[in-house]
C-alpha cells in the first residue's frame, strides 16, 4: 500500500513539472513574440519617418554617371520598396552639388574635386561653402593621364609647356584641374584647347594640338582609338611633381595605372586619381544612409554589366574622402573595422 502511494506521489510530482515547464515554455515564447513584435514595430515605426523617395542627379544621357545612377537606382527600388528612387540627368557634378545644398535632389553623383572646392568656397564655388552634403560611400576612381603621338618626343608633363594640349570639355574636370596643376608646376602650355574627347584623336593625328588629357577610367576610349592607328606616349608627371599637387589638392592621391590597360605600356605607370562618390543631404535619416551603403557594398555585382570599376571598390576607400562621411554610412564602416579619420565625422 505505501508503495502504491510512493508512486502515485511520483507521477503528480512528474505531471505537476511538465505543466511547469510548458507553462515557462509558453511564457518565453511569449515573451520572445513581444519581443520580436516590438523590434518590427519599431523598424515600423523608423521607416514611416523615412522620406518616400527620392531622386539623385547624374549627368548628360550616355555617360557613365548616367547609367551608374540608374543602375543604382534599379538597385535600391529592388531591394527597397519602401523607399524609391528616380534617376534624373543633370547637368554633372557640379549641378548635382547645388540641387542637393538648395533641397530639388537627396542623392547625386560627385568627383571628388568638385566635392572638395563645394565644401571650402574654392575655384567653381567662388566662395560660397556647401556645407549640406556628405559623402554615403565612394564608387570608382579615376585616373589622370596625357597621351601623345611617339613621334612628337613629348612624354612628360614639363614638357607640355610650349605646346598645345586639349584639356577636354570647358569647365570639366580636366580642364579646370589640370590648369591648376599647371601653375603649382610651373608648366606654361602655348595654347590650351577644349572640345569632346573623341575629337582628341583626330586632332593628334592632324597635328592640331600635341596632347590630350583626359580624367576617368583605364582604359580610356580615346587613348585606345590614338594607340590604334599609331605609336602613343602615355604620361603624367613625375613622383616628386604629383606630391606637390596633392600637398596643394588632397582630393587627388598618387596611384598607378597597370600596365595591362594600354599596349604602349611597359610597365605600371605612376599617375594621379580621385574618388567618384555618391553624395547626399546631410538631413537624409541615419538609418536610412546605413542601409543604403550597406546594401551597396553587398550588392557591387549589380554593377557587372554597368561599370566593372566598381566591383573593386572597397569599404575603406571611404577614407580617401575630403569632406565628411554621413553619420547613418559612418556606423556602417565602423561595424567594418575601418578607422575613420577625424576630419570626416562631423
Amino acid at each position: 500500500m505505501r508503495f502504491k502511494k510512493t508512486i502515485a506521489l511520483v507521477f503528480c510530482l512528474i505531471f505537476v513539472m511538465a505543466i511547469a515547464v510548458g507553462c515557462s515554455g509558453k511564457g518565453n515564447q511569449q515573451a520572445n513574440n513581444t519581443e520580436n513584435s516590438d523590434t518590427a514595430n519599431e523598424q515600423k515605426e523608423t521607416k514611416d519617418k523615412w522620406p518616400q523617395g527620392g531622386s539623385i542627379g547624374t549627368a548628360s544621357v550616355g555617360g557613365t554617371y548616367y547609367v551608374w545612377g540608374g543602375a543604382w537606382s534599379k538597385l535600391v527600388n529592388s531591394k527597397l520598396p519602401e523607399f524609391q528612387v528616380t534617376s534624373e540627368e543633370t547637368g554633372g557634378p557640379v549641378h548635382n552639388v547645388q540641387l542637393i545644398q538648395n533641397g530639388d535632389i537627396l542623392f547625386g553623383l560627385c568627383s571628388m574635386p568638385t566635392a572638395f572646392d563645394a565644401w571650402n568656397g574654392e575655384r567653381w564655388a567662388k566662395g560660397q561653402k556647401y556645407r549640406d552634403i556628405r559623402v554615403l560611400f565612394p564608387m570608382y576612381p579615376s585616373y589622370a593621364h596625357f597621351w601623345s603621338l611617339a613621334k612628337s618626343g613629348i612624354d612628360s608633363g614639363k614638357e607640355i609647356t610650349g605646346h598645345v594640349i586639349n584639356l577636354g570639355p570647358a569647365g570639366g574636370t580636366p580642364d579646370t584641374y589640370y590648369r591648376v596643376m599647371f601653375d603649382i608646376l610651373g608648366i606654361k602650355p602655348k595654347k590650351i584647347v577644349n572640345s569632346g574627347f573623341s575629337d582628341m584623336v583626330g586632332q593628334l593625328k592632324d597635328g592640331i594640338i600635341d596632347v590630350g588629357a583626359n580624367t576617368g577610367g583605364a582604359p580610356h576610349g580615346s587613348v585606345l582609338q590614338t594607340e590604334a592607328t599609331d605609336k602613343t606616349n602615355i604620361f603624367l608627371f613625375s613622383q616628386e611633381e604629383m606630391e606637390k599637387i596633392v600637398e596643394k589638392l588632397p582630393c587627388f592621391f598618387i596611384g598607378a595605372i597597370p600596365k595591362e590597360a594600354y599596349e604602349s605600356l611597359d610597365k605600371d605607370l605612376p599617375v594621379l586619381q580621385y574618388w567618384n562618390v555618391l553624395i547626399t543631404s546631410k538631413d537624409l535619416p541615419d538609418d536610412l544612409a546605413y542601409e543604403l551603403t550597406k546594401m551597396y557594398f553587398e550588392n557591387l555585382e549589380s554593377f557587372s554589366n554597368v561599370y566593372k570599376p566598381t566591383l573593386k571598390t572597397l569599404p575603406k576607400d571611404v577614407t580617401k574622402s575630403v569632406i565628411p562621411i554621413h553619420p547613418g554610412a559612418l556606423k556602417y564602416y565602423k561595424e567594418q573595422g575601418i578607422e575613420i579619420p577625424d576630419n570626416l565625422i562631423q
